[in-house]
């Protein structure tokens, strides 16, 4: 089978893996993320209905049999002749993307937090005075945003730390609303989701999905740095769950929660593309790309696949994984 995968965030170790399951594939990735024994092929530079003909037109020329997409799901892709692999309809993905409007899908859904939907820095610092008045601690982000993009938790008294220790993502309330200001002179106000921080631990559910059939789901609970907890049947995983079915998610997603204060879980956010980490969860055995590219190629039925119950501490670099 020839599958094209359009290029993604970590998608290079994902599709090392998938010929390492199935190496029958013929691959075509992006140049940047072509592993050995695949082809590499740039995407078309293009938008919406122009997008969508250019695609349709590689796909026949070097008879594409299957298409991956990421980037190009957001665009209609009904007339591509082959295959399409699209993790949700494009107004799903419109609509997950969107943190504001997802939030507001979920109505009164027990797992969703507290948040509120500003405009710029004005609304952010209105916003954060209030919460600081009651004695909440507040964080903000973007409403269309991944991998954490613009994602800050305030602080009262945060100084400039932040120059020399970015990776807890803490910044001065004053400071953020500061270059928020500079940036909105040339850039414009943009829509920003202000929250109450949650203090974790953060999970992650890696969920294999077959036209919104949930099949394998493996949670990875952040213990430090460089290691994380792999585990099945964890509380927020019947959640992410029922959230598949009802959005008919397909393929390698990815759903994040974190306890707040009280100790109840809250969703931060779907990806539904797959996150970086399930490279972690397919190395501590639950075999989540395996299973996909099995699926892909038709070696492995939607039934055939096995939910693994079992728990792995994974300790990781950027060149292995251990299994403790």
């Amino acid at each position: 089978m020839r599958l094209w995968i359009e290029r993604g965030f970590s998608r290079l170790p994902i599709a090392e893996r998938m010929l390492a399951a199935q190496p029958s594939l013929e691959l075509l990735t992006s140049p940047s993320q072509t592993p050995a024994g695949a082809t590499p092929l740039t995407m078309p530079k293009a938008s919406g209905a122009e997008l969508a003909e250019l695609i349709a037109e590689t796909v026949t020329r070097l008879g594409i049999e299957a298409f991956w997409p990421q980037n190009a799901a957001r665009v209609p892709l009904g007339e591509v002749p082959c295959t399409v692999h699209a993790a949700a309809t494009p107004a799903g993905i419109a609509l997950v993307d969107d943190k504001s409007a997802f939030m507001d899908w979920l109505g009164d859904d027990p797992y969703r937090p507290d948040q509120v939907e500003v405009l710029g820095a004005d609304g952010v610092e209105a916003e954060y005075a209030r919460r600081a008045a009651a004695g909440r601690v507040t964080c903000v982000k973007p409403v269309i945003g991944v991998n954490g993009h613009g994602y800050w938790k305030l602080l009262a008294e945060g100084g400039a730390e932040f120059l020399n220790d970015p990776e807890p993502r803490e910044i001065d309330a004053g400071i953020w609303t500061a270059a928020a200001r500079i940036a909105e002179a040339t850039g414009g106000s943009r829509r920003m989701l202000v929250m109450d921080w949650l203090p974790g631990p953060e999970v992650s559910v890696d969920l294999l999905c077959w036209h919104g059939r949930p099949l394998i789901e493996a949670s990875r609970i952040k213990i430090d740095a460089n290691h994380q907890r792999i585990e099945s049947g964890h509380t927020v995983a019947i959640h992410a769950r029922g959230l598949a079915e009802r959005l008919g998610l397909h393929g390698i997603v990815s759903m994040q929660y974190r306890l707040d204060d009280t100790g109840r879980w809250r969703i931060l956010e779907i990806n539904p593309r797959p996150a970086g980490g399930c490279i972690h969860s397919e190395d501590a055995g639950f075999g989540i790309i395996t299973a996909w590219a099995k699926l892909l190629t038709g070696a492995m039925n939607p039934e055939d696949c096995v939910q693994v119950r079992d728990a792995r501490t994974v300790r990781f670099a950027r060149t292995a994984n251990v299994i403790d």
